[in-house]
């Protein structure tokens, strides 16, 4: 399976904290983004469902943070999200 990122813009503080728990409990892995923009970047499986998922859990927890264009190589990591559709 093959994975990429997705990065949104968003400042430090608490909404970017909820965030990424939200994110976690939902199973993805979070990791500060290494841009000149204070951003997040989140490990999604291409082919499925993740991509979808992601932006809906963004929209309630911090529906201003600004979609930016992926910046990092796809990866391929076994069992990422195994178990999960």
């Amino acid at each position: 399976m093959t994975q990429s990122f997705m990065t949104f813009g968003i400042m430090p503080g608490p909404r970017r904290s909820a965030l990424t728990a939200a994110l976690t409990a939902a199973g993805f892995r979070v990791t500060d983004s290494q841009r000149m923009v204070p951003s997040i970047q989140v490990r999604v499986r291409e082919g499925t469902a993740d991509e979808a998922e992601v932006k809906k859990i963004v929209a309630v927890h911090a529906p201003d943070a600004e979609p930016m264009p992926p910046g990092s190589p796809v990866q391929h990591i076994e069992n990422y999200r195994a178990g999960r559709p």
